[in-house]
């Protein structure tokens, strides 16, 4: 569906001079990621309001968003395969945090919380960044990536601790869990190779 949406457009930024011809099919890939992802994260916002939890889905993309955008990770061998994949993660993360919110206490939101940011802060170290034939990583800028993951790592930490401190356990918990899951993609990624 995005597909052929992209090749429209593309078609009518050609026509109206916006684009050059020669890089058509540049354009068409680059568009239909673009649309691609402005409809997967439409479709979550709509779950996420169905399911009455847009906190912890905000939270859960932010931990996991930001890992996953400077760490690197597992990649889907299709779009389609990639949206299937992200779509049943979200789920059962979403099933997940639910779970816990009624199932573990305060004391308990707060260990699991730590365990999984120290688990991430764990593997990042260890194997960030990942590089990938869509996101290759120069050895120039490998130690900046690097550097830059752990940045968002120690900001998850403090974020969560100051979550923890007005009462939002179940926030830094959705923090926590998207952070880790990135982490997750990226060990699974580095065991894939």
């Amino acid at each position: 569906m995005t597909y052929q949406l992209a090749q429209k457009m593309t078609r009518w930024f050609i026509q109206n001079c916006f684009l050059k011809e020669e890089d058509y099919d540049v354009y068409v890939y680059y568009i239909d990621g673009l649309l691609a992802k402005i409809f997967f994260y439409t479709e979550i916002a709509v779950a996420a309001i169905f399911l009455r939890m847009v906190p912890e889905t905000l939270s859960y993309y932010w931990g996991f968003s930001t890992i996953r955008y400077t760490a690197g990770g597992f990649h889907a061998k299709t779009g389609k395969a990639c949206a299937v994949i992200s779509w049943i993660t979200y789920f059962l993360s979403m099933i997940v945090i639910m779970s816990v919110a009624h199932l573990l206490s305060a004391t308990l939101l707060v260990s699991s919380s730590l365990v999984l940011l120290i688990f991430s802060l764990a593997i990042v170290l260890r194997y960030a960044p990942m590089a990938h034939i869509n996101k290759p990583v120069p050895p120039s800028k490998k130690a900046r990536m690097k550097k830059i993951c752990v940045g968002f790592q120690v900001v998850h930490m403090l974020i969560t601790v100051l979550l923890f401190t007005q009462h939002g356990y179940i926030y830094a918990f959705s923090l926590a869990l998207g952070d880790a899951l990135a982490a997750l993609a990226l060990l699974i990624a580095y065991y894939q190779k």
